[in-house]
């Protein structure tokens, strides 16, 4: 369906499940992720070029729900397998055989932090701490040469902890933009000043 964001202009709407991964290099669409909170958001945006040096921009956004219940691994590991399987799947997707893929930015948005009830003390929701922390470091570590992936400078940002209760997050992503938003039931709004971001950054801004 087309989808009309504020600031963003109508473009076809691609929705990302939980647990899976949708990319794009069509500026015509929108990749749009629903329901992040104690999950995480990784958002890409890139070019990437052919024989004739043409670039193309492309972008992808993957929503992941943490660790698997019980998970006793090595965290960071883990993660960096999720990160080369992103990358590698956006290759064949969107059928990128060689080329390099200059990322631009590689943004990773939301976990929360566990819950406990203020009279009993009870732990009412499992945080995602652990694994922000392991993302945190995997991204750093990762091999993104092996990968065919030239990063930026300053490419890699992290938004966490910007939920709590009912609130979650819509992530909406473009080319060369990104929305985001707060839903909490049923009822959206936009609030910037909880949102920890750089100066050239905010709750609603442009990737260019």
């Amino acid at each position: 369906m087309y989808s009309t964001k504020v600031g963003m202009q109508e473009r076809y709407e691609i929705t990302v499940e939980m647990n899976k991964s949708g990319f794009s290099n069509d500026e015509d669409e929108i990749l749009v992720t629903r329901g992040i909170s104690t999950c995480i958001a990784f958002v890409m945006q890139g070019t990437y070029s052919d024989e004739e040096n043409t670039y193309t921009a492309c972008f992808g956004l993957y929503h992941w729900s943490g660790f698997p219940f019980g998970f006793q691994g090595d965290p960071v590991a883990y993660v960096i397998n999720e990160l080369d399987e992103f990358f590698q799947q956006m290759r064949e997707e969107l059928e990128i055989e060689e080329e390099i893929i200059e990322v631009q930015r590689l943004q990773f948005i939301g976990g929360e932090h566990a819950q406990y009830d203020d009279e009993s003390g009870v732990l009412t929701l499992t945080g995602t701490e652990k694994e922000v922390n392991a993302l945190q470091i995997a991204a750093v570590r990762f091999n993104y040469a092996r990968a065919g992936i030239k990063l930026c400078a300053q490419a890699i940002s992290h938004a966490h902890f910007l939920t709590s209760g009912d609130q979650s997050l819509e992530i909406a992503v473009g080319c060369d933009d990104i929305d985001i938003s707060y839903q909490e039931d049923e009822y959206e709004y936009e609030d910037e000043s909880s949102m920890n971001f750089s100066e050239t950054d905010s709750l609603r801004f442009s990737g260019k």
